[in-house]
């Protein structure tokens, strides 16, 4: 099966994500200048306890640097970087509710370190990279994403199936939205040629009691339901009926966009996009930031009937 090295996994596989931030000191980061800024005072009034490294508060616009630099490729255009800035607040003020702080555990996943950054980025972009997150969250200062008041769930993935997904009765927000940019990105389309029995072995696994036969695993699967989008809802397999995010688990595939069929003795799954579909498209973000769309404008194309507001302190 196709590795993926565990840094793609991290940044790219898993758009769940909305909380990595940067390790620093209490009431203050240090820059790769080595200086330390003290923004506890500015608009949000909201702060962060945290719980690793050296303990204590930082501020959530602080805090947000960190969050940002996290969860999207840092070479993306600045009008993505916003956008992606925007939905990281909404996400922790989303969380605090009217609390005035928030423990860093309460916030999922911990938080990176420097280290992490600069395994990511190379020691030669720091400065570089460093400052356009720093930037992005500063234009954005204090801004979240709402609908009728209130904070919207921040969903976002790194590329779609070519459009993003509607959300349930509880996402109203969240209506498919066309990304056909995304169909260029990197990584876009996988394709995994799988022994029947390490993909019978898998699928076993998803329900305790039950055994997916590897004789007959290609053959018995069938696709029950996808949405508009091309996600898979309900795929049988056997005699059982999985969800499609049971199987993308399972199989560990970069989304629950794929197909699944035979060919030459093996079982061949070929997958689209990477990450859940809902929500922003990282990708499809970027694309439209070079075209000149504002991150306002990249925001309510991929979330409806939204307005980006400022909340009271």
């Amino acid at each position: 099966m196709r590795r993926f090295l565990l840094g793609f996994l991290v940044v790219l596989l898993f758009p769940y994500v909305v909380t990595l931030a940067w390790s620093g000191a209490a009431g203050g980061i240090a820059g790769p200048d080595g200086e330390k800024e003290d923004r506890s005072s500015e608009l949000s009034g909201r702060r962060i306890f945290l719980e690793q490294g050296q303990k204590g508060y930082v501020d959530t616009e602080e805090y947000l640097i960190g969050a940002v630099a996290g969860q999207i490729p840092a070479e993306y255009e600045p009008e993505a970087l916003k956008a992606q800035a925007i939905l990281a607040r909404t996400y922790i003020l989303r969380q605090m509710g009217d609390e005035k702080e928030i423990s860093e555990g309460l916030l999922d996943p911990e938080h990176t370190r420097e280290a992490d950054l600069i395994s990511l980025w190379g020691q030669e972009h720091m400065a570089e990279y460093y400052g356009k997150i720093k930037q992005a969250v500063k234009e954005t200062e204090g801004m979240i994403l709402v609908w009728e008041e209130q904070p919207v769930e921040p969903l976002f993935h790194r590329v779609s199936a070519g459009a993003t997904r509607n959300g349930d009765s509880a996402h109203p927000y969240l209506q498919s939205a066309d990304s056909h940019f995304d169909v260029e990105a990197e990584n876009y389309l996988s394709v995994t040629d799988w022994e029947p029995s390490d993909f019978a072995a898998r699928i076993s696994g998803i329900e305790e009691g039950y055994t997916v036969d590897a004789a007959t695993a290609a053959e018995s699967v069938q696709m029950v339901e996808r949405d508009d989008s091309g996600y898979v809802e309900q795929i049988q397999i056997g005699s059982h009926v999985y969800t499609g995010e049971q199987v993308r688990a399972a199989l560990e595939l970069p989304s629950p966009a794929f197909t699944v069929s035979s060919r030459e003795g093996k079982i061949q799954t070929v997958c689209r996009g990477i990450g859940h579909g809902l929500g922003m498209s990282q990708y499809g973000a970027c694309r439209m930031a070079a075209e000149g769309k504002t991150a306002e404008e990249i925001l309510k194309h991929y979330y409806k009937n939204v307005e980006i507001i400022l909340p009271e302190s």
